[in-house]
C-alpha cells in the first residue's frame, strides 16, 4: 500500500459527478455508519468473488444498484458486462441475506435498509468516482474498500449490530 499513497488520482469536478440531485449530509451519514459499512464491505466482498473486476465494473454495477434503489421496484437490469452482473448478483444476494436476518429478528428491514440504500449507494459511487486513478484495469477503488473490511471479517456481522 506504500506506493498508493503516492498515486495520483483523478479530479473530478463537482459538476462531474454523477446524481448531483441527491444530497447527501454529513449527518446522514454519521446517522447511517453502520449501513454504510455493510454496503462497502457487501460490495468489496462481491467484488472479491468475481474474477478480473476492476473499478469500471464496479462503477457499472453501482449504477445498476443505484437504479434498483431509486424506483423501489424489483428490477433486474440487462448487463453486457458480465463482471459487472457478477458483482451486481453478489451485492443482491448479500443483501437480501442481510434483510433476512434483520427480518428474523424482529426487524423491519425494508423501512430500515431500503429507505437509505439509495442514498448511500449514491455515495460509494461519489467514493469511486474520487478514488480512483485513472488506469483502464485500475483496482484503486477496490482497494479502498478493502479498508472497510478490516475491523470486520464478514458483512454479517453487522447484522448482530443492529
Amino acid at each position: 500500500m506504500e506506493g498508493r499513497a503516492h498515486e495520483k488520482l483523478v479530479q473530478i469536478a463537482p459538476e462531474q459527478l454523477p446524481n448531483r440531485d441527491v444530497r447527501i449530509e454529513e449527518e446522514f451519514i454519521a446517522q447511517n455508519q453502520a449501513l454504510l459499512t455493510f454496503c462497502g464491505s457487501n460490495l468489496y466482498f462481491a467484488c472479491e468473488e468475481v474474477h478480473g473486476v476492476l473499478d469500471a465494473d464496479v462503477l457499472e454495477s453501482l449504477e445498476a444498484l443505484i437504479a434498483k434503489y431509486k424506483t423501489s421496484l424489483v428490477y433486474e437490469p440487462s448487463f453486457q458486462n458480465l463482471i459487472a452482473a457478477g458483482v451486481y448478483r453478489n451485492f443482491e444476494k448479500r443483501a437480501d441475506e442481510f434483510r433476512v436476518r434483520l427480518n428474523d429478528r424482529g426487524g423491519n428491514a425494508e423501512a430500515v435498509m431500503d429507505q437509505h440504500m439509495f442514498r448511500l449507494l449514491v455515495f460509494l459511487q461519489r467514493l469511486a468516482m474520487v478514488n480512483n486513478n485513472g488506469r483502464a484495469r485500475g483496482r484503486f477503488f477496490i482497494q479502498f474498500l478493502s479498508g472497510l473490511t478490516r475491523s470486520m471479517s464478514k458483512p454479517e456481522v453487522m447484522a448482530e449490530g443492529q
